[in-house]
């Protein structure tokens, strides 16, 4: 999970001063508490984003009985009679897997379940209707995984904190974010959406870049197999890694220095 933060960390595991979504300002969708930052929640691109949001929800939960990706593990739709975002997403899906050597996994036995994928790829959309409205400055929140674009009030950019995994009060790191992303995979923060026992004794890991969906699905991939199994990350260049060891420690890896990183946690 990330924290959004209004002042710089200092040394290592700081307190921060935290702006978390206003509970009047969140809505519970797909499953977690999701804000948008910058324009009124009345504004039009606001709500709009927001409708997108929920119409992914009820596309593609597997929750909802009557979504079209349940209908599908039900038999009673096929993939080919679904609409064009269904189809899309889990091509996407497919060759997402492909290309993470199958550690990216959007299948539960016969069962298709892509939220590993598509709440990133919905908060994206979302930013697209706000990008449309023509707000330069907003950050969509979502269960702590973060799109942003622009800056705040006063600031050069958005200043988000990565969690400690063993006080959810304090940053353990910060990153700087204008137009990017941030997700974060934890089995202190969402056990149940990874799959896979190689983590290389990590506690969490995020993942930063330009895109929440690429950033969400590489963060639970290499969570799943560790990162010494993730040599694949080195084909996404805009994406950087930074993991937190089970002893504290603090990581960080571009794409192309991923297997240092490993090296590094496995010493531990």
């Amino acid at each position: 999970m990330a924290l959004v933060a209004g002042v710089p960390c200092v040394g290592h595991g700081c307190s921060w001063y935290l702006m978390l979504p206003n509970p009047e300002r969140a809505e519970r969708i797909m499953g977690t508490a999701v804000a948008i930052h910058g324009p009124d929640p009345t504004h039009p691109a606001s709500v709009e984003a927001m409708d997108h949001l929920r119409w992914v929800e009820s596309t593609f939960s597997t929750f909802l009985a009557d979504s079209q990706i349940s209908r599908i593990n039900a038999g009673t739709l096929d993939v080919d009679d679904s609409n064009d975002a269904v189809q899309d997403v889990l091509l996407r899906c497919e060759l997402f897997s492909d290309a993470t050597r199958g550690a990216f996994n959007h299948r539960v036995g016969k069962r298709i379940d892509p939220a590993g994928y598509v709440k990133g790829w919905a908060v994206d959309g979302a930013a697209e209707i706000l990008h449309h409205h023509g707000i330069e400055n907003f950050m969509i929140w979502a269960g702590g995984d973060i799109r942003t674009c622009g800056h705040p009030d006063g600031e050069e950019y958005w200043s988000i904190g990565i969690r400690n995994p063993w006080d959810e009060t304090r940053a353990i790191d910060a990153v700087h974010l204008r137009d990017g992303a941030i997700a974060t995979s934890g089995r202190y923060e969402r056990g149940d959406h990874i799959r896979g026992t190689g983590t290389d004794g990590l506690a969490s890991l995020s993942v930063v870049g330009p895109r929440l969906a690429i950033a969400d699905a590489l963060a639970t991939a290499v969570m799943s197999v560790g990162l010494g199994s993730a040599g694949w990350f080195s084909d996404f260049r805009d994406y950087q890694l930074i993991a937190v060891a089970d002893d504290g420690r603090l990581l960080r890896s571009y794409s192309s220095d991923v297997s240092t990183a490993a090296s590094e946690t496995q010493r531990s």
